[in-house]
């Protein structure tokens, strides 16, 4: 046999698994490029919620979850162009097992439910459910947390309720959570974190029982969250949105995300940043002697060493 038709023969052979990769690189490039896609579509739709979240007025700042809701909708609907397509917009919500507010004292959540109505008909609809207060018991008292250091303490045994910031509590327990700063603290973000793990999870669990009645395919599950982003999400208030089972593509292949979104009021404490005379940067706390620039500021160490600058040595923020 002569090379040319050895090279025919090996051309034959090959040529049908190299148009059958190829397919499948065009495949998986094009699910990789719809997942960085819809990331983008929900973190948008997340932002815009939260920029409307908030009402603040001489009471205080307070929280519109409906009108978030309806904003980060409005957006998603826009992003996925389907303003004016009715049953698109509900094939989609049917893919959103739930929607969390994360708020200051406690826990909102957005998710189906079913009913039977005035009319004697059985209804199935997201709603809103009751807020999950952020609570921890030691046996002898429990202790109802915030996103930032303020506590409400109820005695069990004398029946009483004390609330304030942790150190302003201290002279009034020498012993337990609120003695210990560190412990404290630890403990409050293990119960908000808790809180959110198990109301999420147990709705989107319950999700699979609504979803199987749209006729989706699917199973609902938390996904794992990334430690960086429940600091995130525990540190101020905020949106959470998960969005799962959203087929986007021809061989099974789905979306499976979360969004998070900060509306950046419980963060007191903020790092200016500034250029030392030795040209190094610095970043200092607002009440620091040397700082005289306040136009550059961050909200975390963290993102101020990720920027390259060094904590000042005077101040030692």
């Amino acid at each position: 046999m002569k090379i040319t038709d050895l090279a025919l023969v090996f051309i034959m052979i090959c040529l049908p698994f190299l148009i059958v990769n190829e397919i499948q690189l065009d495949r998986l490039a094009y699910i990789s490029y719809r997942n960085i896609e819809i990331d983008h579509i929900i973190d948008t739709a997340v932002e815009d919620g939260v920029a409307l979240m908030l009402d603040v007025d001489q009471q205080g700042i307070s929280i519109n979850q409906e009108r978030a809701l309806d904003t980060f909708l409005q957006t998603l609907y826009l992003n996925f162009g389907l303003i004016n397509d009715n049953l698109s917009k509900q094939r989609i919500m049917s893919y959103i097992p739930v929607v969390a507010i994360i708020d200051y004292d406690g826990l909102l959540l957005y998710s189906y439910t079913s009913y039977t109505n005035n009319s004697n008909e059985k209804r199935i609809e997201p709603i809103w459910y009751p807020k999950i207060y952020y609570t921890y018991n030691d046996n002898a008292r429990t202790y109802y947390f915030t996103l930032d250091d303020y506590v409400k303490v109820f005695d069990m045994e004398n029946q009483t309720l004390i609330e304030g910031r942790r150190k302003d509590l201290e002279a009034k327990f020498n012993d337990g959570i609120i003695a210990d700063d560190q412990r404290f603290d630890d403990i409050r973000r293990r119960a908000i974190i808790q809180t959110i793990e198990e109301s999420v999870g147990f709705h989107i669990n319950e999700h699979n029982l609504y979803a199987s009645l749209f006729g989706i395919e699917y199973e609902f599950m938390l996904p794992v969250i990334e430690k960086d982003d429940w600091n995130n999400t525990i540190d101020d208030i905020s949106m959470l949105v998960f969005i799962q089972g959203l087929p986007i593509g021809d061989h099974g292949e789905f979306y499976n995300g979360y969004a998070i979104g900060g509306a950046r009021i419980v963060k007191d404490e903020k790092y200016f940043l500034q250029i030392g005379d030795n040209c190094i940067g610095y970043y200092h706390r607002s009440n620091c002697i040397e700082l005289i620039d306040r136009k550059l500021m961050l909200d975390s160490q963290k993102n101020c060493a990720l920027k390259g600058y060094y904590p000042c040595r005077l101040c030692q923020p």
